[in-house]
């Protein structure tokens, strides 16, 4: 009996009260840095406020641009506007797609070349699909003293430069023994439209900022799950991703 009163007694004391451990206190989430916020905001309102510039600088240069022969157009450098008669075109020589990730397609380029009225000299201009149906007949201008020309002058991506400079050689071959040109640049009869588009890219976050911070306590009360929430919701991401496709297509266009 004696041994097991021992044996009782030693279990007895592991039935004392546990000894509390106590977890080492959490520390305290970390605040996001104020200023990588600030420099983030910064740096989105600079490419915002860059787009509307450079949109709102190419178009104040189109009324700087004087009318000459397309000989002087073709030597025009790069990031200036340009005007001169054209009297025959090719319909389209080259259409380039552009597609991110090789699946996404988000624009569309459409190449032409005009030519001097003799023939001589030619130059690479990029206008809407349907530009040549509407102004030429049988590669002849309708308008007797030359389809007028009115563009901004760009440099053509080397992928874009091969394809045309084959079907240039290609042209060469079946029309003119001379025809002067290259197609290290081209002239962007889209690039009015361009500017405007670049001027609204930058524009629309700006105004859809201010919207959020006047509209913003009224967004912040309703919830989630509720119809109102839901609708504001759908609306903001069909919104972002209209907003991004338009991006895209104008930053391809450039």
């Amino acid at each position: 009996m004696g041994e097991n009163e021992n044996q009782f007694e030693e279990f007895s004391d592991l039935n004392q009260e546990p000894v509390t451990i106590q977890a080492p206190p959490e520390e305290p989430p970390k605040k996001s840095s104020k200023a990588s916020v600030i420099i983030s905001f910064v740096l989105i309102g600079a490419l915002l406020i860059g787009s509307i510039v450079i949109g709102a600088t190419t178009l104040s240069k189109k009324s700087k641009a004087t009318e000459q022969n397309i000989a002087k157009s073709i030597e025009t450098e790069s990031g200036t506007w340009t005007q001169f008669r054209a009297y025959y075109a090719t319909a389209e020589i080259v259409e380039y797609s552009h597609k991110y990730f090789y699946v996404i397609p988000v624009a569309t380029e459409h190449f032409f070349l005009v030519a001097s009225n003799d023939g001589s000299h030619y130059a690479v201009i990029r206008a809407d699909k349907n530009w040549y149906e509407k102004n030429f007949t049988d590669g002849v201008a309708n308008d007797p003293d030359g389809y007028l020309v009115e563009g901004y002058v760009r440099k053509t991506e080397l992928k874009v430069r091969d394809k045309i400079n084959e079907e240039i050689n290609d042209y060469k071959k079946l029309y003119y023994t001379k025809f002067d040109g290259n197609a290290n640049n081209f002239i962007d009869l889209l690039a009015k439209r361009i500017s405007i588009y670049e001027i609204i890219i930058g524009l629309i976050p700006i105004v859809a900022g201010l919207f959020m911070i006047t509209a913003g306590r009224r967004l912040l009360k309703l919830e989630l799950g509720s119809d109102a929430g839901k609708k504001v919701g759908t609306v903001g991401v069909i919104f972002f991703l209209v907003y991004a496709c338009f991006a895209l297509h104008v930053i391809a266009m450039l």
